[in-house]
C-alpha cells in the first residue's frame, strides 16, 4: 500500500471503489459566487469561486450517507484587476473519512471538447485511491474555462466516477469571468 500526502496534509492511500449514488445541486451562494482579492505586497490578484458540487457520483454502498465532491476554480495574476490565462481546478471531497476512487484519469466534455488529464493522482497507474479533502488539482486555460461556464452540457469522469456540472450549478465559473473583467475596467 502506497500512501501519497498533498501540502495541505490531505489523506491519499491507495484503495477500490465501486459505484452507487450522489445528487445535490451546486454549494455556492448567488450573492458572492466568486471571491477577489488583491494583495498589494506581492502585486496579484486571486479570483476563486466558491464550491460547486458535482451532481449525479454514484459511490458504492457502504457508506452511511453519501459522499459529496466538489470542484473550486482558482486564478491568479500579477497586477490588479488582471485577468488569469491558467486557472486551477481543485477537485475534492467531503465526508466524514477517506472515500475510494480510481486515479487513472479525470476529464471534462464541454460542447465539442474533452479535456482529459492522465493519472493526475501522481499514484501508479491504475491504482486506486483513498481521499479526504483535496482529491487533485489540475489546470485549464481561461478560453477553455469560459467554454466550460457557457457550455450546454458539462460532463466529467473522476477516475471511474461519472459526474454532471447543470448549467446552473456553472454559475460561478460564468461570475468568474464577469469578476475578472469588471476588475480590469
Amino acid at each position: 500500500m502506497q500512501t501519497l500526502t498533498t501540502p495541505r496534509r490531505f489523506l491519499v492511500v491507495l484503495s477500490v471503489l465501486v459505484v452507487s449514488g450522489l445528487g445535490a445541486a451546486g454549494c455556492s451562494s448567488p450573492s458572492t459566487p466568486v471571491r477577489v482579492q488583491y494583495t498589494p505586497s506581492s502585486d496579484r490578484t486571486t479570483y476563486q469561486t466558491n464550491r460547486i458540487q458535482l451532481e449525479g457520483i454514484q459511490v458504492s454502498s457502504g457508506y452511511n450517507r453519501s459522499p459529496q465532491f466538489f470542484l473550486t476554480v482558482e486564478g491568479s495574476c500579477t497586477g490588479r484587476g488582471c485577468t488569469p490565462q491558467t486557472y486551477a481546478l481543485r477537485f475534492s471531497v467531503e465526508y466524514s473519512e477517506p472515500v475510494s476512487l480510481t486515479a487513472e484519469s479525470v476529464s471534462l466534455a464541454f460542447g465539442e471538447q474533452t479535456k482529459t488529464w492522465q493519472n493526475p493522482f501522481s499514484v501508479q497507474q491504475n491504482s486506486r485511491v483513498q481521499a479526504l479533502g483535496t482529491i487533485f488539482r489540475v489546470s485549464l486555460p481561461a478560453g477553455e474555462l469560459d467554454a466550460v461556464g457557457e457550455a450546454e452540457q458539462v460532463t466529467g469522469t473522476l477516475g471511474t466516477l461519472e459526474f454532471d456540472l447543470p448549467y446552473d450549478a456553472r454559475a460561478p465559473i460564468r461570475s468568474l469571468f464577469e469578476s475578472s473583467e469588471d476588475s480590469a475596467s
